[in-house]
């Protein structure tokens, strides 16, 4: 219970309304009204009254004209001016009505002792001497001091806590008061129960939330179940956390049904192999993701493919959270790049992933690397260097990784902002051909220091009628004495710079700004207009281009029984190249679950 302190006003603020009302009760709703307000007292100056409380004095109805009364009063009682009241309303004119105030004395809550609550528990809350310091009376501001303390408490298996005012004592415009805490009996968390057809394992969904069994009730931790479980692909909550308090023990009910978050996607083709007539040329692509097959909340990622006679590409990644239950994890990630028959990339990475909380955890790993020169002859031709920008090389790296998720809706967020960054440094071995003469390798560094970083953030900014604004940036930087082409970032493409075909710009370092204009038709569906703009470099052994090309365009994405379907229209710019309505790229994604 809070007890609350006010001073009895002489007039009926409702009374004087009510006649207010019946004087203009005729007026037009079409008409211009002007409110003209005097103040009786000297305590404070009309200008400041003004300014406090955003005064309008022109009003299109009689109505508003209340309303801003009302507001003016409720403005001044919370500053502290407890005995402001409407003294007198009068109408001078046709639509034009005056009204006296008087505003009274500002009384201030000169002394608010902590009573029962330890010294700790006030500093915690911002109160470094133990007390509230000195500030205006009024009861938002006494109400925000109680809620202080119900918080703290709420969140230490305190959830029935209650705060009451007593001793106070009135000393001229001065109030001196002492908060009186009634904890209320403990609760402990006793379990949490899943109701619906949602599978997962207990441990995991412990870890996940941040809600250990027998540890003391946290009333923002329940809160945000709801936020946390909308961040999980493969549920969907259906009504809100309930909980039971019983016997010293609180169960926390969850409400979720399985949602289909399995991708299966693939496509084949079979043509004449021009280079070796009489046998068929297979390509297409194929992407597999299982997520919570163990009901752990892992994912494991494969997407394989071979969209030209002689390039492929496959990316395998595995991610385990939360080993026995600890906030411990388990990432690796396996790249093959065949391009053409020029070269042969191949990566592994291995990393340890800790939470820090729900929303954010950091990650070591090591990231081991090598290139492949597939024809020999690349590296015999030319006279002096290596030849077409490529060597042999093994690279061996140590990074750290930051990622921080806080998205209102993980698929199809409208607010809230998204940081994956990571980080690498190690060494780079270029391997000696014995084949080749020694003067090929004059001004190359057989071992060397490499660095590589990346950036992937993006922030959503909610505007009126179902739309927001998506400000997005990617980036990464790569630094070496030598750098090969098949070791630069690949560029271009739906996930990166539309209007480009994938993976067409490779780049030892770049940057690309994204400005998106998203209307949300449905939980899962959008249309979108974007501009991409960016800037690269690429920087080798015997190549240096500099750039900054741009794609703009439009598309939609909707969500289906089956899945997800995306279509982009996109046209890009680049180098003095001008921009091309017929070159438009065409961006087809589809996602089918199950």
């Amino acid at each position: 219970m809070i007890r609350t302190f006010g001073v009895v006003c002489r007039v009926s603020l409702r009374l004087i309304l009510l006649l207010l009302l019946c004087l203009v009760a005729q007026a037009g709703m079409a008409q211009r009204w002007k409110l003209s307000l005097a103040v009786i007292d000297s305590s404070i100056t009309p200008k400041k009254i003004y300014r406090l409380t955003k005064w309008r004095e022109n009003h299109t109805d009689s109505a508003t004209c209340v309303r801003e009364l009302e507001n003016l009063l409720a403005s001044l009682h919370a500053l502290g001016r407890l005995e402001a009241r409407i003294d007198t309303v009068t109408r001078p004119a046709e639509r034009r009505l005056g009204a006296r105030l008087y505003v009274g004395k500002m009384y201030t809550l000169a002394g608010l002792g902590r009573g029962n609550i330890p010294l700790e528990a006030m500093r915690k809350m911002g109160y470094r001497s133990g007390s509230v310091e000195r500030m205006p009376l009024s009861p938002r501001a006494m109400e925000r001091t109680v809620r202080k303390v119900l918080r703290l408490y709420g969140n230490r298996g305190f959830p029935f806590a209650t705060v009451q005012l007593e001793s106070t004592v009135l000393q001229g415009d001065s109030l001196f008061a002492v908060l009186n805490l009634d904890k209320g009996p403990e609760y402990r968390v006793d379990s949490i129960i899943v109701k619906g057809t949602a599978k997962m394992r207990m441990g995991y969904l412990h870890a996940y939330l941040g809600i250990r069994r027998n540890e003391l009730f946290n009333e923002d931790k329940v809160r945000g179940i709801g936020r946390r479980l909308r961040e999980l692909p493969f549920l969907t909550e259906t009504q809100a956390t309930q909980v039971e308090f019983r016997d010293g023990k609180a169960k926390i009910y969850v409400f979720a049904d399985k949602r289909r978050s399995s991708q299966f996607d693939g496509i084949l083709g079979v043509l004449p192999n021009n280079a070796d007539p009489g046998n068929v040329l297979i390509t297409g692509e194929l992407k597999l993701k299982l997520m919570n097959a163990f009901r752990r909340g892992e994912m494991l990622d494969l997407h394989w493919r071979k969209l030209q006679a002689e390039t492929q590409d496959l990316k395998v990644t595995l991610n385990y959270p939360y080993i026995l239950n600890t906030p411990f994890g388990f990432d690796g990630k396996f790249n093959l790049y065949k391009r053409d028959t020029l070269f042969l990339n191949l990566q592994g990475v291995v990393g340890a992933i800790y939470a820090l909380s729900a929303t954010e955890q950091i990650r070591i790993f090591a990231d081991i690397r090598a290139t492949n020169v597939l024809a020999r002859s690349l590296l015999l031709s030319g006279g002096t260097g290596l030849g077409q920008n490529n060597a042999d090389t093994r690279t061996n790296l140590y990074g750290f990784g930051y990622r921080m998720f806080r998205l209102d809706n993980r698929l199809n967020p409208r607010k809230g902002i998204f940081i994956e960054a990571e980080a690498a440094a190690g060494t780079k071995e270029i391997l000696i051909d014995p084949l080749l003469p020694p003067e090929r390798y004059v001004g190359i560094t057989p071992k060397s220091f490499q660095l590589n970083a990346q950036l992937d953030a993006s922030g959503f900014i909610p505007i009126p009628r179902r739309s927001t604004i998506r400000l997005g940036f990617k980036g990464g930087y790569m630094y070496s004495p030598n750098l090969f082409e098949g070791e630069l970032f690949r560029i271009g493409g739906l996930r990166s710079l539309r209007g480009f075909d994938e993976e067409s710009i490779f780049a030892s370092m770049y940057g690309i700004a994204t400005l998106e204009y998203r209307f949300l038709l449905d939980k899962g569906s959008h249309l979108f207009a974007f501009f991409d703009q960016a800037y690269y470099e690429t920087r080798t052994v015997n190549r240096s281009v500099v750039d900054r090309p741009f794609g703009f365009g439009l598309g939609i994405s909707f969500e289906t029984k089956i899945g997800t379907f995306s279509l982009t229209y996109a046209l890009g710019k680049q180098f003095s190249n001008p921009i091309d309505f017929r070159t438009g790229k065409i961006h087809v994604g589809v996602a089918t679950f199950f």
